[in-house]
């Protein structure tokens, strides 16, 4: 919703949350601009809207693991990706019942594989040969011209196919399919990738923490065991690090 359609209540709440600020119910020029200087700060867009993600996230002040575990579990991402993901992946793990070592090392070590060590947030476009075959493809729900390359993969976990955006956004209240480009923001990505491992039932498969747990996550985030040595080398230092 706008932030002007928060009644009374909520902004209360808001302002408790976002601090500095009178505690009146009244959405005024200092409440808006501290909202929106929340929202840039946390890498979030549309300023003017408060949705489910950007609440979590504010209101997550316990997260699944400390900043300094974070940076030495994704040492291989860059300082600027590290700090651009870290709150919205801790609000993510918390949603989603990714806790542990053993959930959390193999979901890091999955991610880190899929996005480049944080680096791609979306497919980089030729269109290549594999690329052009995501046209038509309608097990990917691809039933339109233009849809092989209108979702091709974004997001941490390089959410693909118009059926895959349809299902997320329906999951998560966002309108990908109209606006494919949010799977990129990093709250917005963090939330698809948590919400894609639990359903397809990766914490249970996870819990097991042992090789052959690892390969079957593999085997149901990739489709195989593509780039499974670098998958591994980041899994056991995310669980060196955790355990």
């Amino acid at each position: 919703m706008r932030l002007q359609e928060l009644n009374s209540q909520q902004v209360r709440e808001l302002q408790q949350e976002l601090g500095g600020l009178v505690v009146d119910g009244v959405m005024g020029p200092r409440t808006e601009a501290r909202w929106k200087e929340w929202k840039k700060a946390n890498n979030q867009a549309e300023p003017d809207l408060i949705g489910p993600g950007s609440v979590r996230l504010l209101l997550s002040d316990e997260e699944v693991m400390t900043r300094g575990e974070y940076d030495l579990a994704l040492a291989p991402a860059s300082k600027k990706d590290r700090d651009r993901y870290y709150r919205p992946l801790m609000a993510a793990m918390e949603e989603c019942n990714i806790k542990g070592p053993a959930r959390m090392g193999m979901f890091l070590a999955q991610l880190m594989h899929e996005s480049g060590n944080l680096r791609y947030d979306e497919e980089i476009w030729g269109p290549t040969p594999i690329q052009r075959g995501y046209e038509g493809r309608r097990d990917l729900g691809n039933i339109k011209v233009g849809d092989g390359r209108r979702f091709r993969g974004r997001g941490l976990f390089q959410l693909t196919g118009r059926a895959n955006y349809q299902n997320m956004g329906n999951m998560l209240g966002l309108p990908l399919v109209d606006n494919p480009e949010l799977a990129r923001e990093p709250v917005n990505s963090a939330r698809i990738a948590a919400h894609y491992w639990r359903t397809r039932g990766l914490n249970e498969i996870a819990d097991k923490n042992d090789i052959d747990a690892f390969r079957q996550v593999t085997r149901r985030i990739n489709g195989g065991l593509i780039g499974l040595s670098d998958r591994l080398e980041h899994w056991k230092r995310i669980q060196a690090v955790l355990t």
